[in-house]
């Protein structure tokens, strides 16, 4: 074969052909450089002034822990009306207890309560030790001198002395006149009883003798007793306050001329009685007795160590009672005291419930009309 030959002329172009198919898309190609900014343009004019905003919020309300916060326009422009939704906080750790307070001033005391109903007697709790003997009181001013006694009984005869030394014999005297006639000799022994003689007639009656005294009864007595509950205020350890005997017993001889107390208008021989039961809130050693004229009458001296309450645990009480005789003189006044013993605890309530709870009474022994 020869060489080829040079290329001829283009020859006319031909009818476009059926599209093909689209092919797939190429790469993007790199970003070109930035234009130069252009010149700015004119300014526009000025446009119509547009309605104003307005804002107001109308509620704020509490959302549950963990929501979302929203802001709820319920009206839109220009008039806005907002709701807001604020969730609440997850309730925080509770903080550490803050230190305690002053004490405040303490109240007014309350009125007193009723009197409740008395309950039953406790169980009688152990005898405590024996306390200390008491300082001697004083002596109580000189009774009366009483009635002098019936004479005694003559005594015996003494024995006879001794014979003293017969003394020499005299000169004999002249005859004296005969003596007077001696004393009768002894009376012989009695002879034998005769026969009863017979019956004799019965005598004329006798003048009726004057009437007789009348006798028995007590030729004095009194007492006193507490109507209603009273409350002792103790100032010190071993001082005497007087008891509250507000209501006067049936009487003879005896009078009441001061409160508490009773005076005796007869002189002699008294039995003594009283009787109280106690109750506090506190264990304390108590003594109670009688006074004759602001002195104590220490054989009705009566003391004791309150024991728990069994009813109740919470009081405790005891019973202080004697019955004793005193000798008493007219005019003699009497009153019932208690004391608190040795130690006066702080704060103490002391109660004495009313009726037979405090009693004194006395009556005459002798001397009977």
């Amino acid at each position: 074969m020869g060489p080829t030959g040079p290329t001829g002329p283009t020859g006319p172009t031909g009818p476009q052909g059926i599209p093909g198919s689209q092919g797939a898309q190429g790469a993007t190609g790199a970003t070109g450089a930035t234009g130069a900014t252009g010149a700015t343009g004119t300014t526009g004019a000025t446009g119509a002034t547009g309605a104003a905003e307005t804002i107001t919020v109308r509620y704020t309300t509490t959302g549950e822990p963990g929501t979302a916060a929203e802001v709820r326009d319920v009206a839109g422009g220009p008039g806005h009306l907002l709701d807001f939704v604020i969730p609440r906080g997850h309730d925080g750790q509770q903080g550490p207890a803050g230190d305690l307070g002053p004490t405040g001033p303490a109240g007014t005391n309350g009125a007193d309560g009723a009197t409740g109903p008395t309950g039953p007697a406790g169980a009688a709790g152990e005898v405590g030790p024996t306390g200390p003997t008491g300082a001697a009181g004083a002596n109580g001013a000189d009774g009366a001198t009483g009635p002098t006694g019936p004479t005694g009984a003559a005594g015996a005869n003494g024995a006879d002395g001794a014979t003293g030394p017969t003394g020499p014999t005299g000169a004999a005297g002249a005859n004296g006149a005969d003596g007077a006639t001696g004393p009768t000799g002894p009376t012989g022994p009695a002879g034998e009883v005769g026969p009863t003689g017979p019956t004799g007639a019965t005598g004329a009656t006798g003048p009726t003798g004057p009437a007789g005294t009348a006798s028995g009864g007590l030729a004095a007595y009194g007492g006193l007793y507490n109507g209603s509950t009273q409350l002792l205020f103790f100032i010190a350890a071993d001082q005497y306050i007087t008891i509250s005997l507000n209501t006067p017993m049936p009487t003879k001889n005896v009078i009441y001329p001061t409160t508490n107390s009773l005076t005796i208008l007869e002189g002699g021989d008294y039995e003594i009685n009283y009787n109280i039961l106690l109750n506090t809130s506190r264990a304390v050693d108590v003594a109670v007795g009688v006074r004759r004229n602001g002195a104590m009458i220490q054989q009705t001296r009566g003391s004791q160590t309150l024991a728990v309450d069994d009813t109740t645990t919470l009081s405790y009480d005891g019973r202080l009672s004697c019955s004793t005789i005193v000798s008493l003189s007219a005019n003699d006044t009497l009153d019932l005291a208690i004391a608190v013993l040795r130690t006066l605890p702080s704060g103490l309530d002391a109660i004495i419930n009313g009726n037979a709870n405090a009693t004194l009474s006395v009556k005459k022994l002798n001397d009977s009309i």
